[in-house]
């Protein structure tokens, strides 16, 4: 194969079929925000984890929600501009 070239590797279909109820997975997810003092963090991240938050989709003890930004700030400077 060249350089630059793409190759596509067929694998035989996943079957399921002993499995008929909902099993949930487990394990730890983290979450990086990138930006997360920025504008659309404040109205569109944030929000929509919580939301998700609430709808049970994710537990608060099964996951991790890290903050990246260059804005020197902070945790607590974060939590309050992210509550108010």
């Amino acid at each position: 194969m060249g350089l630059g070239q793409w190759s596509c590797e067929q694998r035989a279909p996943i079957k399921n079929e002993t499995v008929s109820e909902f099993v949930p997975e487990t394990g730890c997810l983290s979450i990086i925000v990138l930006g997360a003092s920025g504008d659309l963090a404040k109205k569109k991240t944030f929000p929509a984890l919580f939301h998700l938050y609430r709808q049970g989709f994710i537990q608060s003890h099964d996951v991790h929600i890290f903050g990246y930004a260059r804005t020197k700030i902070s945790d607590s400077d974060l939590r309050d501009r992210i509550c108010g």
